[in-house]
């Protein structure tokens, strides 16, 4: 359960890798965490309140010109080098994730300065597929980094809706903004409340000694996931314009029993949720201010509950999860994480228990799904704005 890797050992396993592929030296770098949300999913694209955290995996960048007419790319998920060729983009191209470090080349070029043709080299202890923005933190390493080759300044929220940007465009993913601020701008030993109706951030205190973050990876991923999430948001923008408001953030449940009559059922459970979770994630943010851990394990059950039977996005895999953690002395609370569909869950727990809660869940989860799980301990970490300033 131990962290196996800091900030600095990632960062040195791209510069080798660098130096191995490329023959020179990198010259500069970057290290974005992942991020897990501790309450408030699938709120963010509703001007909701979220409550993330960076966990302690990083997917670092090592980054050089390259005085070619082709950007090149290594990464530690695959041998051999990638030259950016124009076939990239497509669906069918056996590197999609390339996408990501060509449209920040472009978003970079398009708002800041020409990006020259680089070299760059990859390296993560980050999983992918596990719902911890895997996705975010390479973008936001891209990012930084090539702001650092050109001088730009790397400020969060302009970089944070960069690679919004970016997942857009060229992921094909709408996703909010939760994911790129909290990765970017997250602090050491604090949650971060994001405001996405204007973007705002405050930093919560969490560092009880007493208390552990325990990220469960359910170790399924399930397909239906992408097109599933961009069918969620829909709903809930018909709702919106039904209910002739801004946002769903505008509600209250008075508002949606009111008016129930002018949305589907599937686009009530929807709005019941949203509006729902962004109570409960504003009531967190006050059980965390007061350590008040058992109120937030009650809280993060009933958002799994209602992502459960109302958002209808978790799974088998993540249910059995949650209900195998919640009968576990020591848990204090477990609800899934991420966009759901797979990927995996976040329990608050007592650090005195936490390898008896590893070892039975590990046993128990096999035993029901014969998935052998990852877990891990994490606590919350600084974000890539904070990491650029280090010289590991």
């Amino acid at each position: 359960m131990s962290v196996d890797a800091t900030p600095q050992s990632i960062v040195d396993k791209a510069r080798i890798l660098f130096a191995a592929s490329f023959q020179h030296k990198p010259t500069v770098h970057a290290v974005v965490p992942g991020r897990v949300n501790l309450i408030g999913d699938h709120v963010d694209y509703n001007a909701g309140i979220v409550l993330p955290f960076a966990i302690e995996r990083f997917t670092a960048v090592a980054v050089a010109r390259n005085n070619r007419l082709a950007s090149r790319v290594a990464s530690d998920l695959e041998d051999g080098i990638i030259e950016l060729g124009p076939d990239y983009l497509t669906a069918e191209s056996p590197h999609g994730w390339t996408r990501y470090m060509s449209g920040t080349i472009r978003e970079m070029t398009a708002r800041f300065a020409a990006v020259p043709s680089v070299d760059v080299a990859i390296a993560s202890n980050l999983p992918v597929g596990a719902g911890l923005s895997s996705s975010a933190a390479l973008c936001g390493a891209i990012a930084i980094a090539l702001a650092k080759l050109i001088g730009a300044p790397p400020e969060l929220i302009p970089l944070a809706m960069l690679c919004q940007v970016v997942e857009h465009t060229d992921a094909g993913v709408r996703c909010g903004i939760m994911d790129q601020i909290a990765v970017l701008g997250a602090r050491q030993n604090c949650l971060l409340q994001i405001d996405c109706r204007d973007l705002s951030v405050e930093h919560v205190p969490m560092a009880d000694p007493r208390i552990g973050l325990m990220v469960i990876d359910s170790g399924v991923t399930h397909e239906l996931a992408a097109s599933e999430y961009g069918l969620r948001r829909s709903q809930c923008e018909s709702a919106v314009q039904k209910l002739g408001v801004g946002s769903l953030r505008e509600c209250t449940l008075e508002d949606l029993e009111s008016q129930q009559h002018q949305l589907t059922d599937v686009e009530l459970r929807r709005a019941v949720h949203v509006v729902t979770e962004i109570r409960r994630t504003e009531l967190a943010v006050q059980a965390c201010r007061t350590s008040n851990w058992v109120g937030l394990g009650r809280l993060l059950a009933a958002s799994h509950e209602s992502l459960r039977d109302l958002y209808q996005v978790s799974c088998q895999e993540l249910d059995l999860l949650v209900s195998l953690a919640g009968g576990l002395d020591g848990v204090y609370g477990c609800r899934m994480t991420g966009g759901g569909f797979g990927g995996s869950v976040i329990a608050v727990v007592d650090r005195m228990e936490t390898s008896t809660i590893e070892v039975a869940l590990k046993k128990e989860y096999h035993k029901q799904t014969g998935i052998a799980t990852n877990v891990f301990l994490t606590r919350p970490a600084a974000g890539g704005i904070d990491l650029s300033d280090h010289v590991f």
